[in-house]
């Protein structure tokens, strides 16, 4: 009787998925099966459906073949017009399965008309091209007939943008939001992007180096963060992350690429083997006769028995419900069944290959295996393994891409041949052991002899089958892991090599080899982290009684897991612990560890002979032998490990000096959560993931940064003044905002416990302990590092991620009361970049609180009042300091360096710089500066604090008029050396020097000196006060407000020498204007100057035109030639001097009238 006549597959499973041609198919629905990671995925979806602000960007990553494409269409159809048939389906569907949900569906995506929906099928194009294409079929298939009902504006733009070469982001976005108001109109539910394939888009755009496409990415997902009436999602499937495919990228673009992905919920979409499984038995159409039926389910009983005794079942599945599960698949064989899974995943693509297998007519595919079973004499024929594995060698050759399956895969075709002419059960025996060596162990699936024997009914010729393949050396029997594998030949003994290492390593604390390796990850306390938003966890320490000394209270928590040889060693470890007392270390004993001390005296072995074994290097047989081997011995470590906390009943623990009971890994979990509740019973509940946490990413600590920038700039505004969704966003919603650390008063927003907090987050205990602190800092300051460090440590157990936000947060609160000091300096300001420097090294920062001081706000409020000009609402001591401190550090370098003071304002100035303490400063050192005693009386008398406010005010005035006093010593040298009388007006000074000096400038060579001081003597622009700073500049090569007093005596100096030289510039204009009537414009007037100490200084104008430098050049030449004669250059000098004082004293006053003298000096 043939079997085929009695099972068929569906067709539709095996027909692969094109979401754009199949998104109107009406059949496509109907056979999808919603696995439970399409439930899961649309469990996170459907809570975006509401018009509300939520990220609704998802990003689906799964290899090929594994069923996205049919997700998204089948996501496509279930959030389609309520009156299609195909939505109907989909409805349906999800109701059967997950009524709950489907429900939450209805409820949410109410709207009859559903969304408005554009597929898009992955191409190595344009994403923005293809994107405005399916736009424009979804307005003709969404609107129909309504068509004619929509925004003119909006054909119009869909129009314009579909036809741009290159179309904008913002044109793209723009054309989405008028389409979201379309559909709103029309009754519609919102707007659903799909894209399948988006890797050949990425591709595309890795080629091309353009960014466009990876841009519009990020804005359409950021575009469909906001709320709407018609929300905008999108849904994009790709094979692997983003930066995958800018592997071809620099840098910077693959961290961009890296970004986007961020604006996209990832969730990775791969089906378990069980729910493979379950889509197999979707796909088989069975209708067997009644008495094959009974034989088919007392067989599939006995199968999937013998597999659970062997732990080779899929976890969770259980017995009964794998019977049904290897009824309802029959034909194939339950091995078949269980490999298959794994096999098109590992060496193919996933389900499109195990639909293509089940759907085949090739040799050895399902339908051509079918077509020759048969039942004979109440036997079952089955689709064995070994046929599995002749269909992907017939017919799968290509798919392999891994090299090291491909190495797998081509050692078990080398043994197939080597084997030859065999009898057929060896060959199949041997297919069956290579394809589940290709496959891996999954569990106790694997190629032990209990599972190979359950493919032929006789055991004994499976075990003769297994000797022959072993005698040829075509397979080996591994003990270590229980299981037969094909076997390529080795002349390295490792068995031998192992006992001779083992039994050389002597005597070793395992305890210390397990702290080396760390085979066991922390243990998360998973109620208490989920609860409390906090990642905490248990590390683990192995202890053994040479090292008992390691228990001992810690700082963190952590559990001692103690390994104790003999009774003795039992009663020591359980003593040691008892006295560790409450806190939040845990301890377990356990007994006789021997099969853990094997496991690792085995791994380090292992580890010698890999470093140190010189015949391995030419044998790679050998080292994929020993590399196997080492893995399982790791596994087999680790197994052993874990078994510890997954049967905690068989070892005794100890917690809280108490000895608990604790039956199974449950109560543990709730154990460990329960002691990190106590323990940590005043944390606050922190839901931010990114940055609480003891070390943050470092994008996480960018965003922080950014943070912490809008906590010092933008902290009256909402948000804090940020923008769209970055991930400071989040970190502020999350501590600040919904703590009620940052709320709204008044028309404001500010810092601090939220009058209406109800404490929902347990911020208040944090708050009070830092306040309480700050109290105590009254009398001392205390440093920054021991507050930080008392914040980490229980009961509050901050993550060092917050502590940073929560600190400014409170210090910005009272910011009026703490003064804070760097190495011991006082700080009078909190700016970014002091924080920075605060977080790098806290331990140079320390702070002080000064509260309200009702006694002494008489002497604050003065102090305020005569540095700000204001009266505040509450004077302390630091509204007091403040506004000095403000006023001090503005003042310009020149007035923080002058001698040019006052005693008084030298020692006000000096002290406050000086200053370590902002109370020693006001009380004390300022008042003493100003010829007072102390303040420190508890109330002043009122007489004595007027006085020294007058005297303060003065000294402030001074200080601050310092620059000006130096502006105006400056103008006052102007008018001297210029001869200018002292009561005139800078502005007119300007106009007086203006008038003087224009066109002198023609007059002299000298560019940068004598000719550039003139230039800004005559500049026309700009106020009188620039001016003259721009000629104090000029002067001191350095502006006024960096003068030093050597600086103003330099510039006296050089003012006059100037002025000297102006003054000959005009003498000379005068002369050349005066002869210019006499002579015309081709003269030369040459000013002649000589100093004498007898004689002081002489002067002789000559005016030269073309005539007398005629007459006078014979003579030139000679005495030019005299003064060649000359050797020494010093001679020439003293010659010319000499002869031009003797020229200009024979001059006769009455042969002036070619030549102007003037003589200065003695006559």
């Amino acid at each position: 009787m043939s079997i085929a006549q009695f099972i068929n597959v569906n067709t539709s499973y095996t027909r692969s998925i094109n979401i754009e041609r199949d998104s109107e198919y009406q059949n496509s629905v109907r056979p999808y099966i919603l696995t439970s990671r399409a439930i899961q995925v649309l469990d996170r979806f459907t809570d975006t459906l509401k018009p509300i602000e939520i990220p609704r960007a998802w990003a689906l990553v799964g290899p090929y073949g594994s069923g996205k494409s049919a997700f998204g269409l089948f996501l496509s159809q279930l959030l389609g017009n309520k009156e299609d048939e195909t939505t109907q389906h989909a409805i349906a569907g999800l109701q059967q399965v997950a009524p709950e949900l489907a429900e939450q569906f209805k409820k949410n995506c109410a709207a009859p008309k559903g969304y408005c929906i554009a597929s898009i099928a992955g191409t190595p194009e344009s994403l923005g091209h293809r994107l405005l294409q399916a736009l424009n079929k979804a307005v003709l298939r969404y609107f129909g007939d309504h068509r004619d009902d929509l925004n003119p504006q909006l054909l119009s733009l869909l129009k314009e943008v579909t036809n741009e070469i290159n179309p904008k982001t913002s044109d793209i976005l723009a054309l989405i939001s008028e389409l979201q108001s379309a559909i709103t109109k029309v009754g519609g539910a919102g707007l659903l992007i799909v894209v399948d394939e988006l890797g050949k888009f990425l591709e595309y755009e890795a080629r091309h180096r353009s960014n466009s496409e990876i841009f519009l990415l990020q804005a359409l997902a950021e575009h469909a963060v906001r709320p709407d009436e018609a929300p905008l999602q999108l849904v994009v499937l790709l094979h692997q992350s983003f930066e995958q495919y800018a592997q071809t990228l620099g840098d910077h673009l693959r961290n961009e690429w890296k970004k986007v992905q961020g604006r996209f919920e990832s969730i990775p979409f791969v089906e378990t083997a069980e729910q493979v499984i379950r889509v197999i038995r979707a796909a088989l159409v069975q209708n067997l006769d009644p008495r094959i039926k009974t034989k088919l389910d007392a067989e599939a009983f006995q199968f999937a028995a013998a597999l659970d005794q062997h732990r080779a079942l899929p976890p969770g599945l259980l017995v009964d419900d794998a019977a049904a599960l290897f009824t309802a698949c029959y034909p194939l064989h339950p091995i078949s069944l269980l490999v298959l899974p794994a096999l098109c995943q590992r060496v193919a693509q996933n389900e499109r290959t195990l639909f293509s297998y089940l759907g085949s007519q090739e040799p050895h595919g399902f339908m051509e295996s079918l077509s020759r079973l048969s039942v004979k004499n109440d036997r079952l024929d089955w689709i064995c393994p070994w046929e599995i594995y002749d269909y992907f060698i017939l017919n799968q050759p290509g798919l392999v891409t891994d090299p090291h399956t491909h190495r797998r895969w081509a050692e078990v075709v080398t043994a197939v041949e080597r084997l030859g002419d065999a009898l057929a059960s060896e060959i199949s025996l041997l297919k069956m052991i290579g394809l589940m060596n290709i496959v891996g162990i999954q569990g106790g699936l694997k190629a032990s002899f209990e599972v190979l024997s359950l493919c032929d009914e006789n055991a004994k010729i499976t075990s003769s089958t297994l000797d022959a393949l072993g005698e040829r050396s075509l397979i080996t029997y591994r003990k270590f892991s229980g299981e037969y594998r094909v076997w390529q030949g080795s002349d390295f003994d490792l068995e031998t090599a192992l006992s001779e290492q083992i039994s050389q390593i002597g005597q070793v604390d395992i305890a210390e080899l397990l702290n080396q390796a760390k085979p066991l990850a922390p243990i998360v306390a998973r109620r208490h982290a989920i609860a409390t938003g906090t990642l905490r966890y248990y590390q683990p320490d192995f202890v053994s009684a040479p090292s008992i000394s390691r228990i001992r209270p810690m700082d963190k928590p952590t559990l001692f897991i103690c390994l104790a040889n003999t009774t003795d060693e039992v009663i020591l470890f359980r003593q040691k612990l008892i006295e560790l007392g409450n806190g939040h270390t845990i301890g377990v004993i356990v007994g006789n560890p021997e099969s853990l001390r094997e496991a690792v005296l085995t791994i380090f072995a292992l580890s010698r002979i890999q470093r140190e074994n010189a015949l391995l290097a030419n044998d790679p047989v050998a080292q994929r032998e020993l590399k196997d081997r080492l893995t399982a011995a790791q596994k087999n470590e680790t197994a052993i490990i874990a078994s510890i906390l997954e049967t905690p009943n068989q070892s005794e623990w100890i917690a809280q000096g108490r000895i608990p009971l604790i039956d199974n890994k449950r109560q543990l979990q709730q154990k460990f959560s329960a002691i990190l509740d106590e323990v940590y019973y005043a944390a606050p509940l922190l839901h931010n993931e990114l940055i609480n946490r003891d070390k943050p990413s470092p994008s996480a600590m960018a965003g922080r940064n950014k943070l912490i920038a809008a906590m010092f700039e933008h902290g009256h505004e909402e948000d804090l003044g940020i923008e769209k969704y970055p991930a400071e966003k989040s970190m502020y919603r999350a501590l600040l905002k919904a703590t009620g650390l940052h709320y709204k008063n008044g028309d404001g927003w500010q810092f601090g416990l939220s009058p209406t907090l109800k404490d929902k987050y347990r911020i208040r205990p944090v708050w009070k302990a830092i306040e309480k602190e700050f109290d105590d800092s009254e009398t001392n300051p205390i440093p920054v590092a021991d507050l930080f460090a008392r914040l980490v440590q229980p009961p509050y157990g901050l993550k060092a991620g917050v502590i940073p936000i929560l600190f400014l947060t409170i210090f910005l609160a009272n910011r009026d009361e703490l003064a804070l000091f760097e190495e011991g300096s006082f700080i009078p300001f909190l700016t970014v970049e002091i924080y920075e420097r605060l977080l790098k090294n806290p331990k140079s920062f320390s702070l002080q609180r000064f509260q309200i001081d009702s006694l002494r706000e008489a002497l604050f409020r003065r102090y305020a009042e005569i540095v700000s000009g204001e009266i505040p609402n509450e004077a302390t001591l630091l509204t007091a300091v403040k506004p000095l401190a403000q006023m001090m550090v503005n003042l310009p370098d020149y007035t923080k360096r002058t001698q040019r003071l006052s005693p008084e304002a030298i020692s006000v100035r000096n002290l406050f710089f000086e200053s370590k303490s902002p109370a020693q400063l006001v009380l004390v050192d300022l008042p003493k500066a100003c010829g007072f005693s102390s303040l420190t009386s508890i109330k002043p008398e009122e007489e004595q604090l007027h006085m020294f406010s007058q005297k303060f005010q003065s000294v402030i005035g001074e200080l601050r008029g310092a620059y000006h006093s130096l502006l105006w010593n400056v103008m006052n040298m102007i008018k001297k050396a210029f001869g200018i009388e002292n009561d005139v007006l800078i502005q007119d000074l300007r106009d007086m020097l203006r008038g003087r000096c224009m066109q002198l400038e023609n007059y002299t060579i000298d560019i940068h000196g004598l000719r550039a001081f003139i230039g800004r003597i005559v500049d026309p622009y700009g106020e009188e006060t620039p001016w003259l700073i721009s000629i104090a500049s000029f002067l001191a090569r350095k502006p006024p407000e960096k003068w030093t007093d050597d600086d103003i005596n330099a510039v006296e100096y050089r003012i006059t020498e100037y002025a000297k030289r102006i003054r000959d510039l005009e003498r000379l204009r005068f002369v050349h204007q005066d002869r210019i009537s006499d002579f015309g414009d081709d003269i030369e007037v040459m000013l002649l100057k000589g100093v004498q100490q007898q004689t002081g200084e002489t002067e002789l104008f000559v005016v030269l035109d073309s005539a007398k430098k005629r007459a006078v050049a014979s003579t030139v030449s000679k005495i030019s030639d005299l003064l060649s004669s000359l050797d020494d250059v010093s001679l020439r000098h003293a010659a010319l001097a000499l002869s031009f004082t003797a020229a200009t004293s024979s001059i006769p006053e009455a042969d002036r009238n070619n030549e102007y003298v003037a003589l200065e000096g003695k006559s």
